[in-house]
């Protein structure tokens, strides 16, 4: 006789379970069956699969039906409650990926901690309240290293990461150089880094994506700085050069938080880009998309607007320079008119004829300005493409 637990693969499926406390509900294989709409043979083998994957019995039969072993009494009270904790990660799982209830985790900055990512959670609250965003405060390399790991869907950060990331531009920063009040530079507008050759640096330790950037800065200008100190908290350097223990760089939101003075960088690179990044070779879970599309409709970079556009980008009728340039030519056209009204009134003749000239004339304006043509500069009077010659009407 082969034994029941090499009879099996030994697998023991959810299902199994929910059929053992089927069984020990009706105590009867066949009134069990019946319920569960399977058939005996079925129902007995589910039961056989079980008792030999555990190596004992779990009822003994008798006429009538089915008695629980003493042993069945443990491995069904188990079983209750492996379904019931089952259950409720079916639950937390339905949850968690419901756009409107789910779970989103988001990394980001430290320095982000008290303007950009508070103010984008107040609004995704108020579109999404049941929503839970779950919230990491860390530096770039560490928000890098859980977005690969799946620990984050999303990261607030200033580092564009290369490889299967998405990148939206969020805001643009200015780095500028910061100084306690007693320092021989506090009264100069601009500086270039060269001029801090004697000075000690605080700023963030190696590692950091920001560390680096202050690096280039420095190498960019030919000169290297000694460090005094390292914290991890640009407030916490905005405080340590307030003391007096040097000078540093840091975004220009940060500077006189405890009194020190901001100066501006001869550098263009002595700026930042704050953005949103995620896994592109991955799916977001529906919460996660949901709080990507609110951040992407909702802010806009500072210096590229379109990057953001919906589908088909920004129509070019709408873009920045062809409203500028249209602005541009509009106030052209009303100077060139006002200019031929005061040469049409001036001149001796007709008075109706004058008028219906000058009322012609800002009539063109008009329509050029409702209808967004380009006026033409062939000529001080002339304000459309089209020139309809000026009739003159009779004068009594």
């Amino acid at each position: 006789m082969v034994p029941i637990r090499d009879a099996y693969d030994g697998t023991v499926l959810v299902r199994d379970l929910e059929w053992l406390v089927a069984l020990a509900d009706h105590r009867h294989v066949t009134d069990t069956a019946a319920v569960l709409r399977v058939s005996q043979p079925t129902l007995s083998r589910a039961l056989a699969r079980v008792e030999g994957e555990l190596g004992v019995r779990l009822f003994e039969r008798v006429p009538e039906g089915l008695v629980i072993s003493p042993d069945g009494d443990l491995v069904i009270a188990g079983a209750r409650d492996v379904l019931g904790r089952y259950q409720q990660l079916l639950l937390e799982l339905g949850s968690r990926h419901d756009p409107d209830t789910g779970v989103v985790r988001l990394a980001f900055l430290d320095s982000m901690a008290t303007s950009l990512v508070p103010r984008i959670l107040r609004d995704f609250h108020g579109e999404a309240p049941g929503v839970r965003v779950m919230l990491t405060q860390e530096p770039a390399h560490h928000i890098q290293r859980d977005l690969d790991h799946g620990v984050v869907e999303l990261a607030i950060t200033s580092v564009q990461p290369e490889g299967h990331y998405g990148w939206l531009p969020l805001q643009d920063e200015r780095l500028v150089l910061i100084v306690p009040p007693s320092h021989r530079l506090r009264n100069r507008r601009r500086v270039h880094l060269r001029e801090l050759v004697e000075d000690q640096l605080v700023t963030t330790p190696v590692g950091f994506g920001y560390r680096e950037h202050v690096n280039r800065l420095f190498a960019e200008a030919g000169v290297a700085v000694p460090i005094s100190f390292e914290s991890a908290d640009l407030a916490t350097i905005e405080g340590l050069v307030a003391a007096g223990l040097g000078i540093a760089i840091t975004p220009e939101q940060f500077a006189g938080l405890s009194g020190t003075i901001g100066i501006n960088i001869s550098s263009p690179h002595a700026r930042r880009t704050i953005g949103l990044t995620w896994r592109t070779d991955r799916t977001l879970n529906p919460a996660a998309l949901r709080l990507h599309h609110f951040v992407t409709t909702r802010y806009y970079p500072t210096r590229r607007p379109s990057a953001v556009a919906p589908k088909g980008g920004v129509p070019r009728c709408c873009s920045p320079t062809r409203l500028r340039l249209r602005g541009a030519r509009m106030t052209s056209s009303v100077t060139r008119a006002t200019r031929a009204v005061r040469v049409i009134l001036s001149v001796s003749g007709c008075a109706s004829f004058r008028f219906m000239a000058a009322t012609q004339v800002l009539g063109r304006v008009f329509t050029a300005w409702m209808t967004n043509s380009v006026p033409s500069s062939r000529s001080g009077t002339t304000i459309s493409r089209s020139r309809p010659r000026l009739s003159k009407p009779g004068c009594s």
